[in-house]
């Protein structure tokens, strides 16, 4: 069942989304995990991310990581985009270099193409995506960029 943002509940006892892939406008995300103050800065940086691979013709992302549990305090947001309709010279040039790329968008961004295989990755980058170190099975979420406004997030009540 789906709650009330239009992504379920998480899990009990691991703290993730059910596995699946829950689609969720640029609102709803917010809504769900921008919970704290410290979250909410990561929701602006990410913001800016999904901005600039959305100039750079991306049209889906999807996010996970421990931003997408229910882990108080996440390190980053991790974020795989599709590569389709990309053209890379319009990314500015502080998203080429990883570690500027955390810092200003606030985690680990990657072109994927959904059928992409490679040989460290054999069931490929979604599946590995989807899973945990463990290999537990966890959920992601896709967002349609075009639903990324170009205003900052605004405080909420």
């Amino acid at each position: 069942m789906v709650g009330d943002t239009g992504l379920p509940p998480f899990q009990e006892a691991t703290g993730y989304l059910p596995d699946g892939e829950w689609t969720a406008t640029w609102q709803v995300f917010v809504d769900r995990f921008g919970w704290n103050d410290h979250r909410l800065r990561l929701l602006v940086k990410l913001q800016l991310g999904l901005l600039a691979v959305r100039k750079a013709g991306a049209m889906t992302a999807w996010i996970n990581g421990s931003f997408t549990t229910t882990k108080e305090y996440p390190n980053d947001v991790d974020v795989l985009y599709s590569a389709h309709g990309v053209r890379p010279l319009l990314l500015p040039t502080d998203f080429r270099n990883r570690a500027l790329r955390r810092e200003m968008y606030g985690g680990d961004y990657l072109a994927v193409d959904d059928t992409e295989v490679r040989p460290h990755h054999p069931d490929g980058l979604f599946a590995f995506f989807r899973t945990d170190d463990e290999g537990c099975p966890k959920g992601i979420v896709r967002l349609s960029l075009s639903t990324v406004p170009r205003l900052a997030i605004r405080d909420r009540k």
